[in-house]
C-alpha cells in the first residue's frame, strides 16, 4: 500500500515516471500500471482474489468448528477426503477465524459501605450437637467492601429469631440511614 500511495503522492507533485521508479525501487511498468488504476480512479492497490483452497471445505469445516474439533482433528479428518490438498496452517488460520470471540468484558463496580450487600444463605450439612445430629444453616452477608463479611449460624431453618450482625459491622450502613433490625 505504501508504494502505491508514494507513487500517487510523487505524480501529484509532478515528478517524471523514471525518476519515482529510481527514488522508490521498483520498475517504471509498476508506475505506469500504478498511474493508470490513479486515472481510473482507484485509491488504494488492488489484488485479484483467487479461489481459496478451502472453499469447497468451507461448509464442513464450519460444522465441524461449530461441533467443537480442534485445527488438528479437522485437518485430519479432511485429509482422508479425496482432493483436499490444503496444508495444516491453511486449516489452522481457518479455523481460527472461525473461532474468534468477542473478549468478555468486565465492569468492576464500586460501592460505598452499606450501599450494597450479598447476601447467601444454605444448609451446610448435619452436625453433631448435644449427641444429636442437626442441619446446620450459613448465613452470610458480604457489604459493600470486600473485606467488611459476617456469618451467623442457626440451627433450624424453622427458628424464629433474628440474625443480628456483630457490634463490629454497626458501622456498615450508609450514612444518614439507620440500620433495620
Amino acid at each position: 500500500m505504501s508504494t502505491f500511495l508514494s507513487i500517487q503522492a510523487l505524480l501529484e507533485e509532478g515528478v517524471p515516471k523514471r525518476a519515482i521508479a529510481r527514488r522508490l525501487g521498483v520498475d517504471v511498468r509498476t508506475v505506469r500500471k500504478h498511474e493508470r488504476r490513479i486515472e481510473q480512479g482507484a485509491s488504494g492497490p488492488e489484488r485479484a482474489a483467487g479461489p481459496a483452497k478451502l472453499d469447497d471445505f468451507r461448509a464442513r469445516i464450519e460444522e465441524l468448528v461449530r461441533r467443537g474439533m480442534t485445527a488438528v482433528q479437522i485437518y485430519q479428518e479432511l485429509v482422508a477426503v479425496a482432493g483436499f490438498d490444503a496444508s495444516y496452517a491453511t486449516v489452522r488460520r481457518l479455523v481460527k477465524k472461525l473461532k474468534h470471540t468477542a473478549p468478555e468484558v468486565f465492569c468492576r463496580m464500586r460501592y460505598l459501605p452499606g450501599e450494597e450487600a450479598q447476601v447467601d444463605f444454605g444448609s451446610v450439612g448435619r452436625l453433631e450437637r448435644d449427641g444429636k445430629r442437626r442441619q446446620a444453616w450459613l448465613f452470610v452477608v458480604r457489604a459493600g467492601t470486600p473485606t467488611t463479611s459476617w456469618c451467623g449460624t442457626r440451627r433450624s431453618r424453622a427458628s424464629s429469631g433474628r440474625c443480628a450482625a456483630p457490634s463490629s459491622t454497626s458501622g456498615v450502613h450508609r450514612s444518614g440511614s439507620s440500620p433495620t433490625t
